[in-house]
């Protein structure tokens, strides 16, 4: 609950500044909520022993509290990097069980840049 708050007041200070203030405090805010979000990721895969299916199985989960939205979008709408299911054994010729596919990182759907000319979509 502490982490929602911090977000939340990041957020709040974002729309609250002028300028390029504003993009910096809004920078900071997805930083950390994608730093809150890899985190959740690694911690249910680690005890799942697999990644998360979707972000809202994080929340499910109760590895979050909420998905939370972008500070540049304004949406729940991260773009994820999902982990191919692969078989152990993809070049031998015996049957094998598939490992499960899921999500292994999370990123900005932003377009457009910070204001170092850095992607959204790099954070």
């Amino acid at each position: 609950m502490k982490r929602v708050l911090l977000v939340a007041a990041a957020v709040a200070l974002a729309v609250s500044c002028g300028g390029a203030e504003r993009e910096r405090a809004k920078a900071a805010a997805l930083q950390h909520g994608l730093q809150e979000l890899r985190k959740a990721i690694h911690d249910y895969r680690e005890d799942k022993g697999q990644p998360p299916q979707t972000l809202q199985d994080l929340a499910r989960t109760k590895y979050i509290f909420v998905v939370p939205k972008d500070p540049m979008t304004g949406k729940a709408d991260w773009r994820v990097t999902v982990e191919q299911p692969v078989r152990a054994d993809d070049f031998q010729k015996s049957e094998g069980t598939p490992s499960k596919g899921g999500i292994v990182d999370v990123h900005s759907n932003a377009p457009g840049t910070d204001p170092n000319g850095r992607a959204w979509s790099e954070y």
